[in-house]
């Protein structure tokens, strides 16, 4: 990896984190990331999340990467799916697949929605949280 990859990993691991509240300042997000770990496995399963989601776009637009507009939807599912359901192997499992879910709906949002100019937000989280309880 090239070191403008690396610093856009890292810009989107902590914008991921602050765009939950639409900014964009890096101290806001490691201070989020520390409050994420509150719950232990809440600040995990967001991590796995966000690193997850923005290993796999490192071939993608780095400004998008770089800006968390990928991340912030995999973190609220993860931070979500650590909330709710108890810890396993199994549960780790289906948090990665719902990841990738998630950043499936998200690109395919960004895709149909974005082409009109519209905000896709939250709705990759919203579809992929409700499978991904309503299947556990």
């Amino acid at each position: 990896m090239n070191k403008k990859a690396i610093i856009s990993f890292v810009s989107g691991f902590l914008n991921s984190y602050t765009l939950v509240f639409f900014s964009k300042n890096k101290l806001f997000g490691f201070i989020l990331l520390l409050v994420s770990f509150f719950d232990i496995y809440t600040g995990i399963t967001g991590i796995i999340s966000v690193m997850i989601t923005n290993a796999l776009l490192l071939g993608l637009n780095l400004k998008k990467i770089s800006s968390g507009l990928y991340g912030f939807n995999a973190l609220l599912v993860g931070l979500g799916m650590g909330i709710a359901i108890q810890p396993s192997v199994a549960f780790y499992i289906i948090l990665i697949f719902i990841t990738l879910a998630t950043l499936l709906l998200t690109l395919a949002s960004e895709g149909v929605i974005g082409k009109y100019a519209l905000p896709y937000l939250s709705i990759p989280f919203l579809i992929s949280i409700w499978v991904a309880i309503i299947a556990t």
